[in-house]
């Protein structure tokens, strides 16, 4: 008993590696240098900015090799059930015991959407109650039909979802809500647009999110509450923009995330003079399209459903590029939009006999759209800094 009576009595809550002479700043610098080699998980990206794209879960047989072979499992074959798909009243079905194997599929089949644009906002909902707007520009041909919009988002998971709602609204007219409740994996879900509310010109599209917090009432709770929008996989469920013109060249698709790719062409390195001619139409181009967020680059053409090729010069310096026979003789400044070929990109030509043509088809360029739509839509839309000309519709 006497020597148990000299033993000095450890720290509540503290095991035998704490009564070392290490201090605990030695621990907590083990820990940052362990959390330093390990990759960012899906909760981990923050800010309130632009977003980058997001990271979802591999699809395909990434994740397929995973699963037991159909020798080894022959009840999990894919006929056994179907995979729950985002419903148009936006309430997920309710998933089986193996959603989480079969989620990569749905990823892989759903169709996709005209992705929304990046704003300053970004695309993430935070706190107590947040909004997010995006204006949308539809052409004729997209406005009519059936259309559903499409939201995949992830949650914080100190987000209670049954106190949590995510609601979508297109010209300020409701489509659908879903609980907030996906803090493990990116949710999908989708809500039926009614006929009539999509017009041609800019849509409003707007997400708003009501959080509460699954255990603390604090203020400094309401910090850990967000809902981040997946905008690869968000948007109008439409047809594409088989009618583009160049009224319409704000109907040109994002990327994966948000932000619209202008390629210009370069077939030979450019002249100065040449240089600020190219730049200037990419002035114009974010002018009419009214873009927050453009990303320009220099080289081949780009491929694929989004962003536009822009082919800048004058008639002799664009000879020979793909496509510029389509245009026919050049004689005084010319503005033409190519349509796409093959997995090319559509491509928008700004030329004439010379340097002074060139510039003149530039001013018809900022001048070109139409900035027509809802009147929430055209609320919306990105300031016109004023290089447009009375060409210009009024909304």
């Amino acid at each position: 008993m006497s020597a148990m009576a000299v033993r000095p009595l450890p720290r509540p809550g503290l095991g035998p590696a704490r009564r070392a002479t290490r201090t605990p700043t030695l621990a907590v610098a083990f820990v940052c240098a362990l959390m330093g080699g390990v990759p960012a998980r899906a909760q981990s990206f923050l800010g309130t900015g632009p977003a980058e794209r997001l990271t979802v879960p591999p699809t395909g047989d990434a994740l397929r090799k995973q699963s037991p072979a159909p020798a080894q499992a022959p009840a999990r074959a894919p006929t056994s059930s179907a995979p729950p798909t985002p419903t148009a009243q936006g309430r997920p079905s309710a998933p089986d015991s193996a959603d989480s194997g079969r989620r990569p599929q749905i990823q892989a089949t759903i169709a996709p959407a005209r992705r929304l644009p990046a704003g300053t906002r970004g695309f993430r909902l935070s706190g107590e109650e947040d909004v997010l707007q995006y204006p949308v520009y539809l052409t004729e041909g997209q406005a009519r039909g059936a259309a559903r919009l499409r939201v995949s988002y992830l949650s914080a998971i100190s987000v209670a979802p049954e106190g949590s709602e995510l609601t979508g609204l297109v010209n300020g007219t409701k489509v659908g809500w879903t609980r907030i409740q996906a803090p493990g994996a990116v949710k999908v879900v989708e809500f039926a647009i009614p006929d009539g509310v999509l017009k041609a010109g800019y849509n409003a599209v707007t997400l708003t999110a009501s959080q509460r917090h699954r255990v603390d009432c604090g203020i400094e709770a309401t910090y850990e509450l967000w809902t981040q929008i997946d905008p690869s996989r968000s948007g109008l469920v439409i047809a594409p923009a088989a009618d583009l013109d160049l009224k319409s060249l704000a109907a040109l698709e994002p990327d994966e995330s948000g932000a619209l790719p202008m390629g210009v062409l370069l077939n030979e390195k450019p002249t100065l003079p040449r240089l600020e001619r190219m730049i200037g139409a990419v002035q114009a181009l974010a002018v009419v399209s009214r873009l927050a967020r453009p990303a320009v680059s220099f080289g081949p053409p780009l491929a694929g459903r989004s962003g536009v090729n822009l082919l800048v010069g004058t008639a002799a310096e664009i000879r020979g590029t793909d496509g510029v026979e389509d245009l026919g003789p050049i004689t005084g400044p010319r503005l033409a939009l190519l349509p796409p070929r093959g997995s090319r990109a559509p491509t928008l030509v700004v030329t004439g006999l010379g340097p002074d043509d060139v510039r003149a088809a530039t001013a018809q360029l900022a001048a070109a759209g139409d900035a027509g739509g809802s009147g929430p839509g055209t609320a919306l839309a990105p300031p016109d800094p004023g290089l447009r000309g009375a060409g210009r519709r009024a909304a």
